[in-house]
């Protein structure tokens, strides 16, 4: 038995109780099986779009995709995408289907889906109901498409980097079949949108098993990425799973291997948003700097981008010293790590906001506007050079002295 929350016991029995069949289905049961709760329930279920409305009167239904045959209920707080069996017809664009016909067969509406995984349905009744050996290939941990591969991704290209995805996410591998497909059909990749590619990518990145996935399938994404092309594969795998799983760093490390402006095109292409972007860049415009192991330089690195980014950046530089056995490369680098955290234990002075005056206090000495601002940038200067103490009456009485001396 699954551990369905009260919402969703009350929208099966609602359906039930009204005559029709129910069940909820795809990746929730396929999360169940593997014993981790789903973050969202999908129903189906063999009422129409509008018996369902019919029956769901007490609850706030909006009509999601109503021509699609989905309608979304909300019970309790809980939201759920109820949805007819159907078949789809013709995708003459290569990612979403010409039109939908509603059927009575729980068993045709799995037998459209992408993956065995995600074909499972289940009531509490009849328990689950699987009819193309998904609790096998979950056991076996593997993606397997449903039907023929060929026709899945030709039907919708998305399902390639899904399959990728699910395998990279899950720790899981690609079926035989399935990978032949996805090699011989990685072109079809064109045919979706960039926003999606890059949701998908994303979540293969941050995937526990993304090291084998990118080794073995890193050129399934060059029809899309072809810089990707120079890239060797295996290595790029391990690196980004060494990182920790955030995305700015998982797309540095897969991109850590490319000159900066190839980089910049690829940002471009995948449409990340600003704020990703710029720490993608940032990161390894840090990583591709020279380690220097003086104070002055780190202190301005810091102040430039941030104590985390640079933080980030020379674990990254570590990474591929130890994957490459560079042993001096590693020591080197956790010496300028060290350094680093010093500078920021210790309080030292890194960026303007951190110097011990402002430029309110330089208005006693009679300078206005820009001449503030350069003064400022001066003292800046000299402070993180280690030639000025951080310290405001130093500061003060050093410009008194050179204001006296004009």
């Amino acid at each position: 038995m699954f551990p369905l929350s009260s919402s969703t016991q009350i929208a099966l029995r609602t359906l039930q109780n009204a005559g029709y069949e129910a069940y909820i289905v795809g990746g929730c049961v396929r999360d169940y099986l593997r014993g981790t709760l789903p973050q969202d329930i999908d129903i189906t279920t063999n009422a129409l779009p509008e018996e369902t409305k019919a029956v769901f009167t007490d609850y706030r239904t909006i009509d999601t995709g109503i021509q699609h045959g989905t309608v979304t209920v909300l019970i309790d707080g809980q939201s759920f995408e109820i949805t007819t069996y159907r078949v789809d017809v013709g995708y003459s664009d290569g990612r979403h289907p010409d039109a939908v016909q509603f059927t009575p067969s729980l068993r045709e509406d799995a037998a459209r889906r992408d993956f065995t995984v995600n074909a499972m349905a289940y009531h509490p009744d009849s328990g689950v109901v699987d009819f193309f050996a998904g609790q096998a290939d979950l056991a076996a941990r593997t993606i397997r498409c449903v039907g023929a591969p060929e026709r899945r991704f030709s039907e919708d290209a998305l399902r390639i980097l899904r399959a990728l995805r699910f395998a990279s996410t899950l720790s899981f591998s690609i079926e035989a079949k399935t990978a032949e497909a996805l090699n011989s059909q990685k072109n079809l990749l064109h045919q979706v949108s960039a926003e999606r590619v890059t949701v998908e990518l994303t979540k293969l990145l941050c995937g526990d098993g993304v090291a084998p996935i990118l080794s073995c399938y890193l050129s399934v994404l060059t029809a899309y990425l072809p810089e990707l092309s120079t890239v060797d594969a295996a290595f790029t795998g391990k690196l980004c799973h060494r990182v920790r799983k955030e995305p700015s760093l998982r797309y540095a490390a897969l991109f850590s291997q490319l000159p900066l402006p190839r980089v910049e095109s690829l940002l471009k292409r995948l449409r990340l948003d600003h704020k990703t972007k710029q720490t993608i860049l940032s990161l390894l415009t840090l990583f591709h700097t020279p380690i220097r192991f003086d104070k002055p330089s780190l202190r301005r690195l810091i102040g430039q981008y941030s104590f985390e980014l640079v933080i980030d950046a020379l674990n990254l530089h570590a990474d591929v010293c130890a994957l490459t056995d560079d042993a001096q490369g590693v020591h080197d680098t956790l010496r300028v790590t060290a350094l680093v955290r010093e500078i920021v234990v210790n309080g030292e002075c890194c960026s303007l906001p951190q110097l011990a005056l402002r430029g309110a206090d330089l208005s006693e000495f009679g300078l206005q506007g820009a001449e503030i601002g350069k003064m400022l940038h001066f003292i800046l200067g000299e402070v993180l050079d280690g030639r000025m103490e951080n310290n405001r009456e130093t500061i003060l009485s050093y410009i008194r002295s050179k204001r006296s001396a004009q």
